[in-house]
């Protein structure tokens, strides 16, 4: 393998005192003594150059890029200078819309500031982050490269509003409820503040739920809001049968990454479990939860983890009910094996701390069975059993499953897997 014996690498332009430019390039320029590989001097070529755009030099480009290579002395000559030219900001950035309070639209921005070094990708996540928001159907964003003043780029975003509600109908089978049908509506800009509301209806044979939500932007509303939900919940298993009314408060936020809800919970509830008496319980609950998602972006993931936790409880003093502490977690994760093979691992884990269990609410007991649980049993029908073997749910839950998917065509997999686990009492 040649040895690079004169490199030349230089970065001449407004950015070449620039430290950050010179010393964080995601790939080193190559150095005397290395080893000459075209891929490495390609890939330093490409880094050197995306990270000076994104620094704010436009017009940067390769005035020199040479790799000359002498077999039979088995050594290499680099030649590499970078042009970086003018370094561009960004300048005013003015929002074209008429929907929504325009001091609201201008939070969507609090990742780019007028002032910030000029890059393509800022514009981009300007542009991403007006789709996502949901109020806009189109985002057209144009920097002024015409009308630049002292290197600084004004920027203008047009945007067209999105319809204001939006429906959804669908009809499925379920092995844990059977055949379902569902409707989903959302009312996109309810006031010029950003409000906005949806609502889903799921008719199966075991299950009915309607929920409503109200949902109020706050602080960055890109990662901020409060949220008012209403949900009913009629289920019937073979063992149990409940009408769950919930009534919710949250504010959600971001923290490390992570989505984050701090909530507390008015649940009215009518359940019967086994053989024990109807009850109608009435509790307040304060509690918790995190959850985060990240695999690979494909339609065959074959890389990845996704977690959710919630904590939970109630000091049981507001209807004189059950006093409860719950903690639950379950997640996933891929890893690829073989070449188009993949693991999946998948876990459960829930317990809580009871003050009276036949006042403790049947939606918050732990039960397993069905296909996110156990499979090859029913939905719920593993448990806890009372006096006359019916299952009535538990204060625990602890289940694994390991997987192996093979894709054996575009659109097939062959899977086997083996699941393991129940929900049971501590005490």
């Amino acid at each position: 393998q040649a040895t690079s014996t004169a490199v030349d690498v230089r970065c001449p332009g407004a950015g070449a005192e620039e430290a950050e430019h010179q010393e964080t390039t995601p790939t080193r320029p190559p150095k005397r003594g290395d080893p000459v590989q075209h891929s490495a001097f390609d890939a330093a070529k490409s880094s050197l150059l995306e990270k000076a755009s994104l620094m704010g030099y436009v017009d940067v480009n390769a005035e020199e890029s040479k790799l000359i290579v002498y077999p039979l002395k088995n050594t290499a000559e680099v030649k590499l200078h970078i042009q970086t030219g003018n370094k561009y900001y960004v300048g005013d950035i003015e929002l074209h819309q008429d929907v929504l309070n325009q001091e609201f639209v201008m939070r969507y921005l609090e990742g780019v500031h007028a002032g910030d070094p000029y890059s393509q990708e800022k514009m981009l996540s300007i542009q991403r982050d007006f789709i996502e928001a949901g109020y806009f159907s189109q985002v057209d964003v144009q920097p002024g490269f015409d009308r630049v003043e002292d290197y600084h780029v004004p920027v203008d975003v047009t945007m067209k509003p999105a319809p204001r509600q939006n429906y959804s109908f669908g009809l499925g089978y379920d092995t844990d409820i059977g055949v379902n049908l569902n409707a989903r509506w959302a009312h996109r800009r309810i006031n010029k503040k950003g409000h906005h509301a949806d609502a889903f209806f799921k008719l199966s044979q075991k299950e009915r739920r309607i929920q409503a939500s109200y949902w109020v932007p706050v602080r960055n509303p890109k990662i901020n809001k409060i949220g008012y939900t209403t949900k009913y919940v009629y289920e019937e298993t073979n063992d149990t049968k409940r009408s769950t009314f919930d009534l919710e408060m949250g504010y959600y936020f971001k923290w490390r990454n992570w989505n984050s809800k701090i909530f507390t919970e008015l649940k009215n509830e009518k359940f019967t479990a086994g053989t024990e008496d109807e009850e109608i319980i009435n509790v307040v609950s304060f509690g918790a939860s995190v959850d985060r998602t990240a695999f690979e972006k494909a339609i065959y993931p074959r890389r990845g983890w996704q977690l959710y936790s919630e904590l939970r409880g109630s000091p049981g003093l507001v209807f004189e009910n059950s006093a409860y502490i719950r903690a639950h977690a379950k997640g996933r994760m891929y890893l690829p094996v073989f070449g188009k093979g993949r693991v999946i691992l998948r876990g459960e884990i829930g317990t809580a701390t009871v003050e009276e269990f036949a006042l403790y609410p049947l939606s918050l007991r732990f039960f397993a069975g069905g296909d996110n649980s156990v499979r090859g049993y029913e939905w719920k029908s593993l448990g806890p059993k009372d006096k006359y073997g019916e299952v009535i749910g538990g204060t625990d839950v602890l289940t694994g499953s390991f997987e192996y998917n093979h894709q054996v065509a575009e659109s097939w997999l062959a899977a086997g897997f083996v699941d393991m686990g129940n929900a049971f009492d501590h005490e």
